[in-house]
């Protein structure tokens, strides 16, 4: 199923929170990264826990679609504004509100106020399926 849309490429790690926890029971302070005796980082981040607004069960950050892209290097997602499936055998057409200031908006209003929001980072986007 290949989508086309407009929407916002992130980071997938983004819709985590970010955990410290340490590595091994020490006393050292929050910002020192390894042991001055063994020279071991002290730290781990954790990125297992959602953010409030992003349902992994149904894909959904604010209400707004989520596409996960897995990536050599670090894994994607796009939030849609909104979408179309692509049919190989027809063409494909955008729901009518479906315009890029319409979106622009809908993703702005959701994501800003989570610290999401990325102006570089909107645009059209064709996602391939399997």
């Amino acid at each position: 199923m290949t989508k086309v849309g407009y929407g916002v490429l992130l980071n997938h790690r983004q819709l985590f929170c970010t955990t410290t926890r340490k590595l091994f029971p020490h006393d050292y302070p929050a910002d020192w990264a390894y042991c001055p005796k063994t020279g071991k980082p002290l730290w781990s981040e954790d990125h297992t826990t959602p953010i409030d607004d992003y349902n992994v069960a149904k894909s959904t950050v604010g209400g707004l679609a989520v596409s996960v892209v897995s990536a050599p290097v670090e894994t994607q997602c796009i939030i849609w504004g909104d979408y179309a499936i692509l049919d190989t055998r027809h063409f494909c057409k955008l729901p009518g509100q479906a315009t890029s200031d319409y979106c622009r908006r809908r993703l702005y209003n959701v994501l800003d106020p989570l610290g999401l929001w990325d102006e570089h980072r909107f645009g059209l986007y064709l996602l391939p399926g399997d």
